[in-house]
């Protein structure tokens, strides 16, 4: 499914709109551990939104909460976005 902006305005601020695991050092780099993480994506409160990672260990609320937001590159690696969605990355 392709992420656009008109999407992300539909849902309500603090939304997880996608959620998975990846391993580190191959389309985010936080740790350098090459470990597995969990990611969330949330709707922010001004149209926007952006992509949280923490251990597989931890919930998807408290990465959403506390997690190392990644780089716009690596968001965008995780998910398929339209060009007006890329715009409001992490703003």
């Amino acid at each position: 499914m392709k992420i656009t902006q008109e999407f992300i305005k539909s849902l309500p601020a603090g939304s997880f709109f996608a959620a998975g695991i990846v391993r580190d050092g191959t389309m985010v780099n936080i740790t350098g551990k090459q470990c597995f993480l969990r990611w969330v994506a949330v709707v922010g409160g001004a149209a926007d939104w952006a992509v949280y990672v923490g251990y597989t260990w931890t919930p998807f609320d408290e990465i959403a909460r506390v997690g190392d937001k990644v780089s716009k590159q690596s968001a965008f690696a995780l998910l398929d976005c339209d060009e007006a969605a890329q715009l409001t990355y992490g703003i």
